[in-house]
């Protein structure tokens, strides 16, 4: 189950990375290079050599972004994905001790949020058993 949801979450926040960088992309494209050789036409500077530089420069900077936020997703779904899949981890642990017969068996309260309401209402089930 962790890894599959690690790869959700992955799934979820790539397609996004993957966006930006080819808004991102045709922005440059259009809008920023187009700028740059009017200004450098603008002070009589051969634009063609300079465009290319800022070109090269700029798809640089921004793959070495998109690399830097690839990692930073991986990282951070890594660390998200285990901090809601212990709880998770323990209401299924108590889940399976209820099954087996431990009727006194609760599941740990935590925050007030959906994982909390579900080991809450987990835990009003097992009390009506």
């Amino acid at each position: 189950m962790r890894r599959r949801l690690l790869w959700n979450l992955l799934a979820i926040n790539l397609p996004n990375i993957g966006i930006f960088v080819v808004v991102m992309w045709l922005a440059i494209d259009f809008l920023a290079a187009d700028y740059f050789s009017t200004l450098m036409t603008q002070y009589n500077i051969e634009p063609d050599d300079a465009n290319k530089m800022f070109l090269d420069a700029i798809y640089r900077y921004l793959a070495q972004a998109a690399l830097l936020a690839l990692a930073l997703t991986i990282v951070l779904s890594v660390i998200l994905t285990r901090k809601v899949l212990r709880p998770l981890s323990q209401i299924a642990e108590v889940t399976r001790r209820l099954a087996a017969g431990d009727y006194g068996a609760r599941a740990p309260l935590g925050p007030a949020d959906e994982v909390g309401e579900l080991a809450a209402a987990f835990n009003r089930m097992a009390d009506s058993l």
